[in-house]
């Protein structure tokens, strides 16, 4: 197999539910439900291969796999009113079961390696911060501003000041 089974299964898994639906006739509402919730696993596996941060990528594994819990839904709906065989049924329950599974462990994992902390911030917060601060409040004078008596931002207030205090 290729380096990403889910993919490749879920692909799998739409064409056979494309097919099945093909094959059936009538009842065009259920079927187009299937349809659509069927082939929208893949596709959302496969978009979540291009997110855009870790939280888009559970995003949108999470709604592949509500679309899996929908198909299998539909599934047994069919089968339970005789539309498709026990054996069909069968077949796509268990591999839609196996995507479901895969599913749901990556995002667990996903959303477990999240909570490690990322060395980007750990680099940011312990030799970026001081730097900033070097430059921006010791190089710019600023630091020397409260030992000079200067006080930057809201005025003072003091006693002899005859400003009603409900302007401030």
């Amino acid at each position: 197999m290729s380096e990403n089974l889910v993919l490749e299964l879920s692909m799998q898994f739409a064409i056979d539910i494309v097919n099945l639906c093909e094959n059936l006739k009538g009842k065009n509402a259920l079927v187009n439900q299937l349809l659509r919730s069927g082939t929208s696993i893949g596709a959302n596996i496969h978009e979540a291969n291009y997110a855009s941060s870790r939280a888009d990528f559970i995003a949108k594994m999470q709604i592949a796999l509500r679309e899996c819990h929908e198909t299998e839904y539909w599934l047994k709906l069919f089968v339970k009113t005789n539309i498709i065989s026990e054996d069909i049924y069968q077949k796509l329950s268990n591999n839609g079961g196996k995507i479901r599974r895969i599913l749901i462990a990556s995002i667990n994992t996903t959303k477990e390696n999240s909570k490690k902390t990322d060395p980007s911030l750990v680099f940011f917060s312990f030799v970026m911060c001081p730097f900033f601060y070097y430059l921006f409040y010791v190089k710019s004078g600023m630091a020397n501003t409260k030992a000079k008596g200067i006080h930057i931002g809201r005025p003072q207030m003091t006693k002899d000041d005859n400003i009603s205090r409900s302007f401030l």
